[in-house]
């Protein structure tokens, strides 16, 4: 009897232990965050015919497709290099210079590699077109970067880089901030930029900042599940946060590129 009671208790227990593993392996599962698409790359000359494109973090294996024009059609298409899931470090793409001619900008886009694995299905180089551009948060990666004079003389892009990511501990990582300019980098829970939806921001200063550890105010979240990272400048007092409700004199203006402001959106997987 004791016998038959000992081997129905461990029993019991071992369906037990397989039933927490089985939840915490779901859970688990559940606030595993895909990597965001991004890509950072520096101003650089052209005239070897290869350009590097320092980082890329795909969700998916896909393409990195160089265009010569902002509007971006097929035919403007003046190099591609395979990239991978996860991070790509340092790829290489050759460029056609021979249709480059002075072009002073060039911009690079993430595409998907959906229709024959390893084979550029876009534009002039795949007739069925299913390798299409990757969008994050609804927006196309995409960056932009200058291609003229030596890269000394070359002013900085500005440009952000962050993943997705937990932010139950109330704090954030940004891989890289690129800035022309000392200033800041502001978290908001709302694309609008409001002071009210600030959650968040870190010093930035004059060229690539890499692995920035961000405190924000995780409980006043709400459930989102993206935020928004903006690039401002230090214009007024110096190594004074002067933005919105941190700062009453507002002075410390938004980083501009190409007429645009310097935002990038990440997943989070807030509580």
């Amino acid at each position: 009897m004791s016998l038959n009671r000992g081997f129905t208790i461990s029993f019991k227990l071992l369906v037990i232990m397989l039933a927490v593993l089985a939840i915490t392996s779901v859970a688990l599962a559940a606030g595993t965050t895909a990597p965001a698409n991004s890509i950072y790359v520096h101003n650089q000359e052209i005239g070897s015919g290869v350009i590097v494109i320092d980082d890329i973090t795909a969700a998916q294996d896909g393409w990195i497709v160089v265009y010569k024009r902002a509007d971006l059609k097929p035919d403007m298409i003046v190099g591609y290099a395979p990239v991978t899931k996860g991070v790509n470090h340092g790829v290489r793409v050759t460029l056609d210079t021979a249709r480059l001619k002075d072009v002073p900008t060039l911009w690079a886009r993430l595409h998907e590699d959906k229709g024959a694995k390893g084979v550029f299905e876009w534009g002039r180089w795949g007739k069925s077109q299913s390798d299409g551009p990757v969008a994050e948060n609804g927006q196309p990666v995409l960056v932009t970067f200058g291609t003229s004079g030596s890269g000394a003389d070359l002013p900085l892009a500005p440009a952000i880089s962050i993943k997705s990511q937990d932010t139950n501990a109330n704090k954030i990582v940004v891989d890289s901030v690129t800035t022309p300019v000392d200033g800041w980098l502001v978290v908001y829970k709302d694309p609008n930029l409001r002071p009210t939806d600030m959650v968040g921001y870190v010093p930035v200063y004059h060229g690539v900042n890499q692995n920035l550890k961000m405190a924000i105010e995780g409980q006043r979240l709400d459930k989102q599940k993206t935020l928004w990272a903006a690039l401002y400048e230090d214009k007024g007092t110096q190594r004074l946060m002067e933005v919105g409700q941190k700062g009453e004199t507002r002075a410390d203006p938004l980083v501009t590129y190409n007429g645009q402001p310097v935002i990038a959106a990440f997943g989070t997987t807030a509580p």
